[in-house]
């Protein structure tokens, strides 16, 4: 989980969709410590285990089931999150921001040929990223794209943050990140928007009861 998905994950929820966000084990605060020393393996587990929670809770509280589950993910996340999409049936696809392409060897202990073919997977999928990023450099990036199989997105703003480059912050990138990410979700799993909850409009100030013309019989 990531504060700066907070924007996103509202204009999801508002637009209808049910959302949910954690973080791994031993992060913010998640107990435990997390599984990169032995392998990711574990960690995409994780993901499908909070989508199985998800389907759970729901039951329990009588509600109706969801149609698809999808996983977004940012950074390190977004790497675990497009793996375990494709790896377990309970997700539809995923949408991946700031994928740390150049780092994937580092955030899967080795493994990141492995788990890029894991993410290699033929349900929709979105990838949003910066052109200058010290995790995910511009070449390495358009040959991860390349290498998807159909249905693929992707989309890039020329810089992000200037100190990292790797992380959507301003409110411009922002606003782009909820954009397409939006646009990307009424595509493939559309929904109803949340009725207006708005309080009805009050009464026109001096308006008067209009009386029923006639005589009344007694």
């Amino acid at each position: 989980a990531d504060r700066r998905s907070d924007a996103s994950q509202a204009q999801l929820a508002l637009a209808g969709y049910a959302t949910v966000r954690f973080n791994f084990r031993g992060v913010g605060s998640s107990e435990g410590a997390s599984y990169l020393p032995r392998g990711p393996q574990r960690e995409c587990e994780d993901v499908r285990d909070v989508a199985r929670w998800l389907a759970a809770t729901r039951k329990h509280h009588g509600l109706p089931p969801l149609e698809s589950i999808w996983v977004a993910g940012v950074s390190y996340g977004s790497a675990i999150g497009s793996a375990a999409a494709g790896m377990f049936d309970e997700f539809a696809g995923y949408v991946a921001v700031s994928y740390p392409a150049s780092y994937l060897w580092y955030c899967t202990n080795m493994q990141g040929d492995a788990y890029l073919e894991k993410a290699r997977t033929t349900k929709p999928k979105l990838f949003l990223w910066g052109e200058v990023d010290i995790f995910a450099g511009k070449k390495v990036m358009e040959d991860v794209v390349k290498s998807m199989p159909a249905p693929t997105a992707s989309y890039s703003v020329p810089l992000l943050d200037a100190r990292l480059g790797h992380y959507f912050r301003s409110t411009s990138d922002l606003e782009f990140l909820t954009a397409k990410t939006l646009a990307f979700f009424r595509e493939h799993a559309p929904t109803d928007p949340l009725p207006d909850a708005s309080p009805p409009p009050p009464p026109v100030a001096g308006a008067a009861k209009t009386k029923p013309k006639g005589k009344v019989k007694r």
